[in-house]
């Protein structure tokens, strides 16, 4: 099993499930093996299978930690919501302390519009990790959806303090100012954000549409044609009400909003 991890860690993903399913033949009931299995089964795109293995894996052991972190990740990435919240509830009766874990509950509940019991999520996150970054950014990002835009911009301060090129962070603090009609301010904001992650489309186009707001043309052209280039590329990030603000054809509208949806 050693040998398999360390090839598994080193993405040698073929070799890492060989092993993994020659140890199953063995001992079909290896409750490691058949949630590494699963997971490298996950990371190869054959999801259902995935999560059957792993499934199998807590029926053997119902107390497995990660093997309920496993398919709570694999849930949300799938749209499963309530199932990947309570696969992550059993991990924190497993262990409360679970930062991480908090935090993706708090990510849920966002998605889910409870907004409230994300920011609770997001703030037992923080109590048990102080410079969780990721978590001040989603929970700033939470309170400009509840319109408290003021703590909302003490948080995502306080995480681009700890990671100063956390380019989401620079972006939904754009996101605020722009709420707030403070347009230079979000422009600051999102030309972080690019200098950060140059192919950052969404803040791209809220740039250019803060600019044009208070009238600055300076190499407006030039970010023009960043923007459709991005979207002629297959960039799927651009609300198509806001792109249609800009200098589009009607054929580059129609592409924007189908790779929208």
């Amino acid at each position: 099993m050693q040998n398999a991890l360390a090839l598994h860690q080193a993405g040698r993903l073929q070799e890492a499930g060989a092993i993994y399913q020659s140890v199953l033949k063995i001992q079909p009931k290896h409750p490691d093996a058949l949630h590494l299995l699963g997971v490298v089964t996950h990371e190869t795109g054959k999801i259902e299978i995935a999560v059957k293995l792993i499934e199998k894996a807590l029926a053997l052991r119902p107390d497995f930690l990660d093997a309920h972190g496993s398919l709570g990740y694999i849930f949300h990435t799938l749209g499963r919501r309530e199932e990947a919240i309570a696969h992550y509830e059993q991990v924190l009766v497993l262990k409360p302390d679970y930062a991480e874990i908090h935090s993706n509950l708090g990510n849920l509940y966002h998605e889910l519009g409870q907004y409230e019991k994300a920011i609770t999520r997001y703030e037992q996150a923080l109590a048990l990790k102080p410079d969780y970054a990721e978590a001040y950014s989603n929970m700033g990002t939470t309170l400009k959806e509840l319109g408290r835009q003021e703590e909302a911009i003490v948080c995502l301060k306080q995480a681009l303090s700890i990671k100063p090129f956390n380019a989401e962070a620079h972006n939904n603090l754009g996101l605020v100012f722009q709420e707030l009609g403070q347009k230079e301010n979000a422009i600051a904001c999102y030309q972080q954000a690019l200098k950060t992650m140059p192919d950052y489309i969404a803040a791209l186009v809220q740039m250019v549409n803060q600019m044009q707001h208070i009238c600055l043309w300076e190499n407006i052209d030039d970010l023009f044609q960043r923007v459709i280039t991005m979207v002629n590329n297959g960039s799927c990030d651009v609300a198509p009400f806001t792109f249609i603000a800009l200098p589009t054809t009607a054929e580059q509208q129609l592409r924007c909003a189908r790779q929208y949806t």
